[in-house]
Formats: C-alpha cells, structure tokens, sequence
C-alpha cells in the first residue's frame, strides 16, 4: 500500500507539476461549477427545457470541433502561455456573467454566448495542458502525473456541482459567478508561477542544481521509508537515483 501511494504521488514532488495540478484543479472545479449554475440559470430565465438544451450544445459543439486545432496549436506555440490565457479568459466570462447578473440585464443568449466562447477555450487548453505534463516530470513518472490529473478532474466532477448548487440556492447565481471568477484566476496565479527551470527534459529530474539537490534528498527520504517498510529492492532504487543526482550536481 505505501508503494503504490509513494508511486501515486511522487509526481507532485516537482514543483512545476504540483503548480500546474493545483491550477487545473480549481479551474476544473470552477467549469463544473459553471455548469451547474449555468443549466439552473438558464431554465430559470427561460422555463424552457429546449433552450437549455441549445446553452449546453453551445459548449460542446467548439470543443469538439476546435480539438484538433488546439492541439496543433499547441505544438507551435508555448504551452504554458496558452494554458494562462485560457484560465484568464475563463476568470473573465465568470466576472462578466456576475456583473451582468447583478446588473438585472442576464438573458439566456448571454449564457449561450458565453457558453460558446468557454468551449472554445476548453478545446485549445486542454492539449496544451495535457502535453505540457511531460515537460514538467521524467519519463517515469508520466503516467502517475497522468493519473494525478485525471483523479483531480474526477474529484472535480464530483464536488462542484453539489457546491455550486448549495451556493446558488443559498447566496443566488451572481454569487456563484463571482466564486468561479476567482478560482479561474487562481489557476492563473499557480500557472504564472511555473518557471522555465521548472521544465525538464525526457530523463532529467530537475533542470537546475538547486532543484536536483532538493529531488536527490527527496529519493534519499523515500529510499529510507521504503527500507524502513522491509521493500529494500524499492529502496536501492531510490538510493541510486539519488546518488545519481548527487554525483551529477557534482560534476557541475
């Protein structure tokens, strides 16, 4: 069991990653956030069942259409940028939503409009974001980074929407526009704050001394557990992965 759980987690280790998970996280909670308040909003202003189905297909329509051209896009371009525009945009779209509902002038088209463009954002930062996972942990932990990122859009998936449902029936939706707002723009601060030694390359733990020294006594930590839990083949790969790095920052 601690095996697995070290394995599971040694991705947020790093620091670039941990920055980018936290961000994805609020900013997944913020969309599911959205779109529970969004479908209540929406029939509440319309008491039509149809024009709430148009509101949702506004979403999904450019996400699925645009997918493949965010993915080019972000091959061409800096991932991280891309990643911070889209969180800025949708930090943007919940604000303008909040005014617009304190102001008494939200209409449905507002929602569809709004609806349209987050699709449209979506289905540009999620392959940036998926393919700038790589760049921030080794090779070997790619697939618990993977893991690590799917899990927190699942717990996502699983708390927003009872959140923003108790927060809109309690406080109103401009409330919960607001609440969005600023989880997008947190996803913006933890993204901002990836700096390029952060990056890394296929195998490399850390692109800086500073950074390897930090990840040597993280595996020198683990190898101890590891030993202390009667695993000592887990343990010598710990062990040498940090005598590794030590004899590297050495060498420099």
């Amino acid at each position: 069991m601690f095996k697995f759980i070290s394995k599971t987690i040694t991705p947020l280790y790093f620091r670039g990653y941990l920055y980018l998970w936290i961000g994805m996280v609020t900013v997944g909670i913020a969309t599911m956030m959205q779109m529970t308040a969004r479908g209540y909003l929406a029939y509440e202003l319309t008491n039509s069942a149809s024009k709430l189905t148009y509101v949702n297909v506004a979403f999904a329509f450019p996400m699925l259409s645009l997918s493949l051209f965010g993915g080019a896009l972000s091959d061409r371009l800096d991932k991280q940028k891309i990643i911070q525009i889209g969180q800025f945009a949708a930090a943007s779209l919940g604000f303008l939503i909040a005014a617009i509902i304190f102001s008494n002038y939200i209409n449905w088209l507002h929602l569809l409009a709004v609806s349209f463009v987050q699709g449209g954002i979506w289905a540009f930062m999620v392959p940036s974001r998926h393919s700038f996972i790589a760049e921030l942990v080794p090779r070997k932990n790619l697939s618990s980074a993977i893991a690590l990122n799917s899990a927190g859009f699942n717990v996502s998936n699983l708390i927003a929407p009872a959140v923003s449902g108790l927060i809109y029936g309690l406080a109103g939706p401009g409330v919960v526009y607001s609440i969005i707002g600023g989880l997008a723009l947190t996803g913006v601060f933890f993204t901002f704050i990836i700096k390029p030694e952060m990056r890394m390359g296929d195998d490399v733990p850390g692109s800086n001394k500073s950074e390897k020294k930090e990840i040597a006594t993280y595996y020198l930590h683990m190898g101890n557990l590891s030993f202390n839990n009667g695993d000592r083949v887990e343990a010598e790969k710990y062990y040498r992965d940090a005598l590794n790095l030590t004899l590297e920052v050495g060498d420099k």
